[in-house]
């Protein structure tokens, strides 16, 4: 059976807007990126407690909603850990998003100066607040140097309350929530440093309007199909 000329002749032109559509589309996304580049080891110790290192973050944009994949711990000198870490996602409020352990030594992947291991995706809203961090132990040998900053990701940026840090701690022998804000002797007006031993790499989800503009490019394919094999009678 012949299809309709004018359903042929809308098909293909249906076919050609949507691929023309894509192509004026700017791409934004990137590959699992970091949250932040270290700029190697900072000239300043990190403290000495039992607890979690962690600091918070906000999603910025341009991209309406990034995907947490991955949760680290710095390595320094990339050797290899000395002991495993604990690494945790929370909300803004305290609720564990995601956790990890890091084991020690080499078998958990090496990107930029951290070492990854895989969780279930987390999906961050632009505006989104986070706190990131990884527990360690006083005085242990893998918090002897903490990472530098060099620069964030286009999608992410300290998370600075008024006369607050982005450094985010909490104290005990477990992973705990990072719920206290880290300050340098002055007191509470004098914001401490972030603790960078933690990270995290996320990929940008694609927006729905791109899968609304690629699905009358997917149809016009299937009904070419289907009229390619009416014609020859399969």
């Amino acid at each position: 059976m012949m299809l309709p000329a004018v359903t042929i002749v809308s098909t293909r032109l249906l076919c050609l807007l949507s691929l023309f559509a894509l192509t004026l589309r700017p791409v934004t996304a990137h590959a699992d990126a970091p949250a932040f580049i270290s700029a190697g080891e900072a000239s300043v110790a990190p403290p000495v407690f039992t607890g979690t290192f962690g600091w918070s973050f906000i999603h910025i944009g341009p991209n309406s909603l990034i995907s947490i994949t991955r949760l680290g711990v710095f390595d320094s000198g990339g050797d290899g850990l000395v002991n495993f870490h604990p690494v945790g996602l929370w909300g803004n409020d305290g609720t564990l998003l995601a956790s990890i352990i890091v084991p020690q030594g080499t078998a958990a992947p090496l990107v930029g100066g951290f070492r990854y291991v895989d969780i279930t995706p987390v999906i961050l809203p632009l505006n989104g607040i986070a706190i990131v961090g990884a527990q360690y132990s006083a005085g242990d040998a893998d918090n002897v140097d903490r990472p530098s900053l060099a620069g964030f990701a286009p999608d992410i940026t300290f998370f600075n309350l008024p006369f607050q840090s982005a450094g985010r701690f909490g104290v005990g022998p477990n992973l705990q929530f990072p719920d206290m804000v880290s300050t340098i002797p002055c007191g509470q007006l004098c914001p401490g440093p972030a603790f960078l031993e933690a990270s995290f790499r996320f990929d940008v989800v694609p927006e729905p309007s791109l899968w609304l503009l690629a699905f009358p490019g997917a149809l016009c394919v299937f009904s070419r199909f289907r009229s390619r094999r009416r014609r020859y009678g399969q």
